[in-house]
């Protein structure tokens, strides 16, 4: 498990501290359990229908001119940052961006388990993170699957430290 995630989670339902057990974390004051699948936290169940990705390699120099273009964003959004930031990667998928991300502490999310995924989870349905706790917050490519996208952004905007990064 990243070590970095204990200290970011709480209960989703009373926010109770999350103590590790055997399989699976237990909720210290509501007895709430959340299934551990490989170390990785399960607080939604990935959707029946989702066809996993295979892995591809991304970089500056590498896929269409989109890719490329979204990739050089990214680099320039996170030169802002300092190398100790804690982020938080929203749909992280199979670690698209983990050669960029890798500088800082990062904790990656996705609602289907991959194993570049340190939790999975549908925030739409369960926010597991501590307020305040995250610099940045990164969504490449991830609005367009979201319904309620002004929700969705004011959910997160919470989690993030007085002047952190929404990118």
């Amino acid at each position: 498990m990243n070590p970095l995630l204990i200290d970011s989670i709480f209960c989703p339902h009373c926010q109770g501290t999350l103590t590790e057990q055997t399989g699976e974390l237990v909720c210290q004051q509501c007895g709430q359990k959340v299934a551990l699948q490989e170390e990785v936290p399960l607080f939604s169940n990935p959707p029946a229908d989702i066809q996993p990705s295979e892995k591809l390699v991304r970089g500056p120099e590498v896929g269409t001119p989109w890719r490329q273009a979204n990739w050089r964003f990214l680099e320039r959004q996170l030169a802002r940052l300092d190398r100790q930031a804690i982020l938080l990667d929203v749909g992280a998928g199979r670690g698209d961006f983990d050669a960029l991300l890798s500088r800082y502490q990062v904790l990656s999310l996705d609602i289907y388990p991959y194993p570049e995924v340190d939790i999975v989870c549908d925030l739409t349905l369960a926010n597991p993170f501590k307020p305040g706790h995250f610099d940045a917050i990164l969504l490449m490519n991830v609005l367009e699957h979201v319904y309620d996208t002004q929700g969705f952004i004011a959910s997160l905007s919470r989690l993030l430290k007085p002047g952190g990064l929404l990118i």
